[in-house]
């Protein structure tokens, strides 16, 4: 394989990877790419996204070298936990424990570090991975104490998608319609067309209900989500506008995100941010970091799909109350309801202390 950038290149292997289901060839153009993103002395985007599909793909020992090269040419926190992410993508969660680990004590326990390391205890290696670290910095320390606090009430390794994210950002996950129970279940793509999408809308009205959230308006940031927008101004009984409004306790609704980091800074009289779907990991796991996003559907890859015969935004809308007023009963939603309301306090958007 010709390399003129190894960005086009990965492009390329990730677009066989995609429609080549043994997935054959495209690990063979990774093996021939590889040698090239080992010689080149600079931190690429690309080889990070080169070494994360050498895993993909069952080639761990060259897709780690790679990702402790590029952690090494970075010199950065960021590099260090993106390496950590790899070696726990390859189950070697305790490598990873130690990486941390030892960059924390050579370079201080920044928050970078002890978010990493956070993660890796609520997957299973338990708080103790946190004892060992020295903190100095008040910003380490809040995100230490935040996350104990939190995360007292459960069992590390044992935390499904709505639990890791209201212990690590005080997120509220709604789920999906097939998530029936207490636990959400773990999403790799979701197709939302108006019955999924009233499904999450009976659950958002619901939630917003119990704990009280004082909304005003609603509007879409992306013109996706405006039919989903002008429903639930319509459920709630406010109005819904196109530009953020003078007066606070605005809603903004998103379709979809790749990482939550990407919702951007909400208008200064935001209340809150509604997102249907985020990206997969390790895009929605990016939660220590400002996320600016408090309610999320579900944590896929989320393609929202309204029907052919519904061509405009205020008939999709009136489609998706249409179906919402049809839907069979909700198993999870009392659970759904209960779990939060034990929690309402640590939730950023009910105005918690922490804000």
């Amino acid at each position: 394989m010709e390399v003129r950038s190894l960005a086009e290149a990965v492009e390329r292997i990730r677009a066989t990877y995609e429609a080549d289901e043994d997935q054959a060839a495209a690990l063979r153009l990774c093996q021939e790419v590889a040698p090239v993103a080992l010689a080149l002395d600079s931190e690429q985007e690309a080889a990070w996204e080169l070494a994360e599909l050498l895993l993909e793909l069952g080639e761990e020992q060259l897709g780690l070298e790679l990702a402790r090269r590029q952690a090494s040419l970075s010199g950065t926190d960021e590099g260090l936990t993106r390496q950590a992410t790899l070696l726990r993508a390859a189950q070697h969660e305790r490598e990873a424990v130690e990486l941390l680990q030892v960059a924390a004590r050579q370079r201080g326990a920044t928050p970078a570090l002890v978010g990493a390391l956070i993660e890796l205890a609520l997957e299973g290696q338990g708080w103790d991975v946190l004892a060992p670290l020295t903190l100095t910095d008040p910003a380490a320390v809040r995100l230490r104490d935040e996350a104990l606090r939190r995360g007292g009430d459960f069992k590390p390794g044992t935390l499904d998608s709505r639990r890791q994210a209201y212990v690590l950002a005080r997120l509220v996950v709604l789920g999906a319609s097939e998530d029936e129970g207490d636990v959400v279940a773990p999403y790799w793509f979701l197709n939302a067309d108006e019955p999924e999408t009233a499904w999450m809308l009976r659950r958002f009205v619901a939630w917003v209900r119990q704990e009280g959230v004082a909304l005003t308006s609603a509007r879409a940031a992306q013109a996706e989500a405006r039919p989903i927008a002008l429903a639930v101004a319509e459920r709630l009984g406010i109005p819904h506008r196109t530009e953020p409004s003078d007066e606070p306790g605005c809603l903004r609704v998103i379709g979809s995100l790749e990482r939550l980091d990407a919702a951007g800074e909400p208008h200064r009289n935001d209340r809150l941010t509604w997102c249907l779907g985020c990206g997969t990991p390790p895009g929605w796991k990016q939660l220590l970091q400002p996320a600016f996003v408090d309610v999320v559907g579900v944590f896929a890859p989320l393609e929202l799909e309204w029907s052919e015969e519904q061509p405009s935004a205020e008939q999709v809308s009136a489609a998706i109350l249409k179906e919402e007023r049809v839907l069979p009963r909700d198993r999870a939603l009392s659970v759904f309801l209960r779990f939060y309301a034990r929690h309402r306090e640590r939730i950023r958007a009910t105005g918690s202390a922490e804000d």
